[in-house]
């Protein structure tokens, strides 16, 4: 195999070794919204709770709700634990696996020698493939929904937001904040609207 041949293949599998690190930093979530639009929507206090609401609050839950009332605040919500807050916000969350199909594909370095007119030949072809077979990616998703308890003396939504993300890494920690990005980027998308929103972050190591 030529010396010309090696550089080739090895600049080769390090561009793609490059461009797939560069793609796995992006974290692609669709939010979907729904919002009474004939709803009073200003801030206040708020509380934010399990989707229960009756649900004893977990150190799991602690982190995510902490990250949350971290974003109301910059709307301009005042976040608290009384429970006559003007507002509740309910927070669920969830991940699950599911089976995906990739085409069954090879990756194959060669070559060809000889000698001819009086001088040596090569040639050399490359293919590359991520591989294939059966594979699996995580289905992560947020769910937020804010209402006012006593503008009407029941739980009376304003806004409800489901965020979806598709991705290799289940650990919901780890692409929690990018998704948080993508709902609050624009907090007040129009009723029954669908956003796709891609957030880019170098420290997201399996998104």
């Amino acid at each position: 195999m030529s010396r010309d041949f090696l550089i080739l293949s090895r600049a080769v599998l390090m561009a793609c070794i490059f461009a797939i690190s560069a793609c796995s930093s992006v974290v692609r979530t669709d939010v979907q919204t729904f919002r009474d639009e004939n709803a009073s929507f200003s801030t206040g206090t708020i509380r934010v709770a399990t989707e229960s609401d009756e649900a004893p609050e977990t150190l799991e839950f602690r982190y995510y709700k902490d990250k949350l009332e971290q974003r109301l605040s910059s709307l301009g919500y005042t976040p608290t634990e009384d429970e006559n807050a003007q507002f509740i916000a309910k927070l669920g969350y969830s991940v699950s696996r599911q089976e995906k199909d990739k085409p069954h594909s090879r990756v194959l370095i060669g070559g060809q020698f000889g000698y001819g007119y009086g001088y040596p030949y090569s040639r050399g072809s490359v293919l590359l493939s991520d591989g294939g077979g059966a594979e699996f990616e995580y289905v992560r998703e947020l769910s937020l929904a804010i209402n006012q308890p006593e503008a009407a003396k029941k739980d009376s939504n304003v806004i409800q937001i489901k965020a979806v993300s598709v991705g290799n890494c289940e650990h919901l920690t780890v692409v929690y904040d990018e998704m948080l990005d993508a709902i609050f980027a624009n907090f007040m998308r129009s009723d029954g609207s669908i956003e796709r929103i891609a957030i880019k972050d170098a420290e997201v190591a399996c998104p």
